[in-house]
């Protein structure tokens, strides 16, 4: 055993990181512009369901508020599906107020929540990996992905992170496609497992399109 030599040490230095602040963001204004490139998706008279997740979105509420208007524009019936895997402790009475700790509620958006925790097997992978999906959101004619894009907080560092596909292969599988997404991964990788389940889900379930949301470095929508 030996004593440290301090002056082997590298000098430390106190650093400070400025980042630019981003332009003021219209959020309604925005949503509008971005569903106008897909708005021939959306079928009058059909019923649209809308994923809304747990993870702690900036500005959630009125970005939820200005998709689902718009949504009604397009005179579709849209509808709320909590899309947070087993977050709530797997009940819908959890997932129902996790939304509600963010100002989510059917009084606040004027459209319905289903939030009952069925899922279905959708499909498998090649090597015979199921797929799960939300009962409720199946039952829409359609299904508009929200979510925010990010790395992943704690899992990997890959191409994928945290975002769209994540959001139908873990939050909208309900407790079972999240369970079932963490056993897989533990053989094939996270972000394979991803892609594998995420090609099944886009493949046999009827999204129209996602909306990905992106935050900087002061968690403002950006």
């Amino acid at each position: 055993m030996s004593l440290l030599d301090a002056s082997a040490l590298p000098r430390m230095l106190r650093v400070r990181q400025d980042f630019p602040k981003s332009e003021p963001l219209e959020i309604p204004a925005g949503v509008a512009e971005q569903i106008s490139l897909v708005r021939d998706r959306l079928k009058p008279g059909t019923r649209v369901a809308l994923t809304v997740g747990s993870r702690g979105i900036a500005n959630i509420k009125s970005i939820v508020l200005a998709v689902i208007d718009e949504l009604k524009a397009a005179e579709v019936e849209p509808f709320i599906v909590p899309a947070m895997g087993s977050h709530g402790g797997a009940t819908p009475e959890g997932q129902k107020r996790i939304l509600a700790d963010y100002g989510i509620t059917e009084q606040t958006i004027g459209v319905p929540i289903e939030a009952n925790m069925e899922a279905r097997e959708v499909g498998r992978t090649s090597d015979s990996i199921p797929a799960f999906t939300s009962s409720a959101a199946l039952s829409a004619d359609g299904i508009v992905v929200l979510n925010r894009v990010k790395p992943h907080t704690d899992y990997f560092s890959h191409t994928i992170g945290s975002g769209l596909v994540k959001m139908m292969v873990v939050g909208m599988g309900k407790h079972d496609g999240a369970a079932n997404f963490h056993r897989t991964a533990v053989h094939h990788g996270y972000e394979e497992t991803l892609k594998m389940l995420g090609r099944v889900v886009l493949d046999n379930v009827p999204i129209l399109f996602g909306i990905g949301l992106v935050e900087n470095q002061y968690h403002e929508t950006v």
